[in-house]
C-alpha cells in the first residue's frame, strides 16, 4: 500500500467522521457504556474474590484438651497436627491467654464486672490449639483426624461457614 492511500484512507474517513457526526458519537458512547460494564463487573469480581481469599486464611478450628493432659502431650499433638498438609498455621492458647483474651473482648470499659474474678480464671481448662487451613475445604478430613488423637477433648469447628465459603470461592 502507498503512502498516497494510506493518507486518501485517513482523509475520508475524518470527513465521514464530520459528515455522520450523530452515528460516530453513537457508537463511542455505545462502546464506552460496554467498556464501563465490563470495567464494573471486573472489579466486582475481583473484590469478592479477595474477600473470598482473605477469609479463607482466617477460618480455623479451636481444638481443646482433656482436663489431665500434660505439656509433652500437648506437643506431640502440635507436632502431629502440624505435619499434616491442611494445616497452616497453628497457634497455642493458654488458658491464661484465653481469659485475657476474653476479658479485653468483652469487658473492655465494664471492668467493675469483673470484681471476683481477680485471682481466679474460669476458662482454666480451656488451653486450645488455634488451627489455620491452607485450604478450608479440606477441614472435614482434619477434624476427623484430629478427633481421634488421644487428648483431643472437643474440636470447635465452622463447617457450615466452611462449605458456603468454599461454594463461593467456586463461582
Amino acid at each position: 500500500m502507498k503512502i498516497k492511500t494510506v493518507g486518501y484512507c485517513v482523509e475520508q474517513g475524518v470527513i465521514n467522521l464530520y459528515k455522520n457526526r450523530l452515528m460516530s458519537l453513537a457508537s463511542i458512547g455505545t462502546i464506552s457504556a460496554c467498556l464501563l460494564v465490563i470495567g464494573i463487573f471486573y472489579a466486582i469480581v475481583a473484590n469478592v474474590d479477595y474477600m473470598v481469599d482473605s477469609i479463607q486464611n482466617n477460618i480455623g478450628i479451636a481444638v481443646f484438651f482433656d482436663e489431665d493432659i500434660t505439656g509433652q502431650q500437648i506437643n506431640d499433638l502440635k507436632i502431629s497436627i502440624g505435619k499434616r498438609e491442611e494445616v497452616f498455621s497453628i497457634n497455642y492458647i493458654s488458658a491464661d491467654q484465653a481469659w485475657s483474651n476474653f476479658k479485653s473482648k468483652y469487658f473492655k470499659g465494664k471492668e467493675q464486672l469483673l470484681e471476683g474474678f481477680e485471682k481466679e480464671n474460669p476458662l482454666q481448662n480451656s488451653a486450645s490449639f488455634q488451627v489455620f487451613l491452607a485450604d478450608i475445604s479440606a477441614q472435614a478430613q482434619l477434624v476427623d483426624y484430629i478427633s481421634a488423637l488421644p487428648g483431643v477433648r472437643y474440636i470447635q469447628e465452622s463447617r457450615e461457614v466452611t462449605d458456603i465459603i468454599t461454594n463461593i470461592s467456586k463461582l
